[in-house]
């Protein structure tokens, strides 16, 4: 989750490839709609002096979707998804992809169902 800015994405899926030893992954997802602060690629969940996580206030789906796309158009992503978005934020990102979500892995626990996504879907 500390890949979430677009200049990132490809640092980090070339990290994976390399560490399973792999040229491609099937498909690449978008675990979250928002990411943590980047402090180094060690430190995975970045914590503030209070001891709480410092998310990425900045992450801008539509850009991130992009530079997913251009993992597929070089081949290291056979396909691309999203997960844990609600409604809007699958909107806003289908409607700017030029390649669509392979994959929507859609929240369905009690507490946090996205009924709207699972009915689009």
């Amino acid at each position: 989750m500390v890949g979430m800015q677009p200049y990132r994405v490809n640092e980090f899926l070339k990290l994976s490839l390399e560490a399973l030893n792999l040229d491609y992954v099937d498909a690449y997802l978008m675990e979250f709609p928002f990411g943590f602060q980047y402090i180094n690629e060690c430190l995975m969940v970045p914590t503030g002096d209070d001891g709480k996580v410092i998310l990425d206030t900045k992450t801008h789906l539509e850009s991130l979707w992009n530079a997913l796309e251009q993992e597929v158009r070089k081949g290291r992503a056979h396909s691309i998804g999203l997960a844990n978005c609600n409604l809007e934020q699958l909107v806003r990102i289908t409607n700017s992809a030029e390649i669509q979500p392979a994959i929507v892995h859609v929240s369905d626990f009690r507490f946090n169902a996205e009924r709207k996504v699972m009915f689009v879907c």
